[in-house]
């Protein structure tokens, strides 16, 4: 009997790894690495054209219906479709100050998610003129799980692709008004999307461009842009982000206070925690004096936000640019504001939760910014430490300040060097079985009704792919492979030879 569920078993993976080779090949809903670009793996009855998404009992319904959350702060809210209730700045005068709030030097680390653009890749249906795009692009995280707006559009306002209006105009790139507040990333965060391209007169004429929901990992590499392509049956978008280890939020707002002349083209955008890629918060004409609305932005604490403001006045006779940056700080409930003068018009710029550095400071930590930008991109082009994909196989990205060799890996002072103990040799204390006997029992241990989540990686193979010296006869590997992890931040060992007792290839 066991064998033949084990062979069911077995039947059932097959017919799945079939199903998933089948759906990747028709690239409906693949993931993984295709021409460079990763494919976002689309959640399953996720959809809102058919109401999937609101029904069921796996994890991402009980979100939706708000069932994982207690009754009395989410369940009397209604809709888990209404946006979120939290505002920006809501956390800019922190409580949780270390040793206390007037002598402030440390606060818990936070994980944020930085979305750095939404771009058109393609469309597949056939389109009379310009692209109307209308539907909603949210995030949902921990910190209150009803929708956080990136885009939102009705079908009687669509966005329209194309529109040149700004001076650094991308006619792919999807506009970004939200998000309305930071988004915390300390548990797995929810992106969810309907976005149609309206066609005729009617809905039942429109295009669904992409339906579903995605999860994002609150455990990727920090720090760094990556890029996944989300499928519809329309076409696809592309989606950059990224994970920000001990960041803060900035609330960016900025006052047109004088426009001389018949206006002028703008374009704003903005620079974080010297990471080289460019999140877009403007680009259009400016008419009159108004008030932008209000940019959100996730920093890394002692890292610049930097803006950057390019002006074109209609006849094209004059381009200003122009660029102001602050620095993250504790906290950040006064505000910091400059000034700029470009020519046709005064900016007045003001940032929450952030610190004021200049226009030099600016320049400063743009070029800064830029040549970091030069030497990744040097890097992945020698090959040394690429990371992304080439050939169909991702790139890992190797830490800065971690080899063994020279003893770096021993020694610093940032987030993954204190969290995981790596000065620290030992390996790890705890034994397979320990928690087989768990105390998080609901309601209690004697009728056990569920556990805590419980997120766990599971390894599959260590290959060698290739080796680029020469070796006379067989390759003989020692030495180690670990991992550590947020039980017992000590060695979990994969692989550990000593010299004497190599493991000997093939």
């Amino acid at each position: 009997m066991a064998k033949r569920r084990a062979e069911s078993e077995l039947e059932q993976v097959e017919a799945e790894a079939e199903a998933e080779a089948e759906a990747e090949k028709n690239g409906r809903r693949a993931a993984g690495s295709q021409d460079g670009v990763n494919r976002a793996l689309i959640l399953d009855c996720s959809k809102h054209s058919d109401g999937s998404i609101y029904s069921g009992d796996d994890f991402l319904a009980q979100v939706l219906q708000g069932r994982r959350y207690p009754r009395d702060s989410l369940w009397e809210f209604g809709s888990m479709a209404a946006p979120t209730l939290k505002e920006a700045m809501m956390l800019s005068n922190p409580t949780n100050c270390r040793p206390h709030m007037w002598a402030c030097n440390i606060h818990e680390e936070q994980f944020m998610m930085q979305i750095f653009s939404l771009k058109l890749s393609n469309i597949t249906a056939t389109v009379d003129g310009p692209v109307h795009l209308y539907g909603y692009f949210a995030v949902r995280d921990h910190l209150d799980p009803l929708r956080n707006y990136i885009f939102n559009r009705t079908r009687d306002d669509p966005f329209i692709m194309g529109q040149d209006n700004g001076v650094d105009s991308d006619n792919s790139l999807i506009p970004m008004p939200g998000p309305k507040r930071g988004i915390g990333n300390q548990a797995r965060v929810l992106i969810e999307f309907d976005i149609k391209i309206k066609n005729g007169e009617t809905r039942d004429d429109d295009f669904q461009l992409i339906d579903g929901a995605i999860i994002c990992s609150e455990f990727v590499l920090p720090n760094r842009v990556f890029t996944q392509r989300i499928e519809g049956d329309c076409g696809a978008v592309d989606i950059s982000l990224a994970l920000l280890h001990s960041a803060v939020e900035a609330t960016v707002q900025v006052s047109i206070s004088q426009v001389h002349g018949n206006g002028f083209s703008l374009s704003l955008y903005s620079y974080t925690s010297r990471i080289p890629e460019k999140i877009q918060l403007f680009d259009g004409f400016i008419s009159k004096p108004c008030d932008l609305n209000r940019f959100v932005v996730a920093v890394v604490v002692n890292t610049p936000l930097i803006l950057i403001f390019k002006i074109d006045k209609r006849d094209g006779s004059d381009h200003v640019p122009g660029c102001c940056a602050f620095k993250a700080r504790t906290h950040g409930y006064e505000y910091d504001m400059q000034e700029l003068k470009l020519g046709c018009t005064n900016i007045l710029s003001k940032n929450v939760t952030v610190g004021f550095h200049g226009e030099a400071a600016a320049e400063s930590e743009l070029v800064l910014v830029e040549a970091e930008a030069e030497a990744e991109a040097e890097a992945e082009k020698n090959g040394r430490r690429a990371a992304g994909s080439q050939d169909g196989v991702n790139r890992a990205f190797i830490l800065e300040c971690s080899k063994h060799s020279d003893g770096s890996i021993y020694s610093g002072d940032d987030f993954w060097h204190m969290f995981y103990k790596v000065a620290d040799t030992r390996e790890t204390r705890m034994e397979a079985m320990m928690l087989s006997n768990p105390t998080n029992c609901r309601p209690h241990m004697w009728a056990c009704k569920a556990h805590s989540v419980q997120f766990m990686m599971q390894i599959f193979s260590l290959k060698l792919s290739n080796i680029t010296a020469a070796v006379d006869g067989p390759v003989h590997l020692y030495g180690y492979f670990a991992v550590r992890d947020h039980l017992d931040p000590l060695r979990n060992y994969i692989f550990n030879r000593t010299r004497d007792d190599p493991f000997i290839m093939g």
